[in-house]
């Protein structure tokens, strides 16, 4: 599985693929309902990957910090 940079370098990737695809109008030759879920979909990752970077790899500097040793 790899650490947690790996993962989301990964999930970088996939919502990246994603972006583009919807983008490029891959999904307009789909029915409104599967575009809506594909919009979905999208959201649903992007907002998987910012938690990612906010809670697991930009607060892992800071809590290391707060637990330095008192002098």
């Amino acid at each position: 599985p790899g650490n947690i940079i790996d993962k989301w370098r990964r999930q970088r990737t996939t919502l990246q693929d994603n972006l583009q695809q919807t983008l490029a109008g891959a999904t307009q030759a789909l029915p409104v309902e599967e575009q809506h879920q594909t919009l979905q979909c999208l959201c649903t990752e992007l907002i998987d990957y910012v938690a990612t970077g906010h809670f697991r790899v930009y607060s892992c500097p800071l809590s290391l910090t707060a637990q330095k040793p008192k002098k």
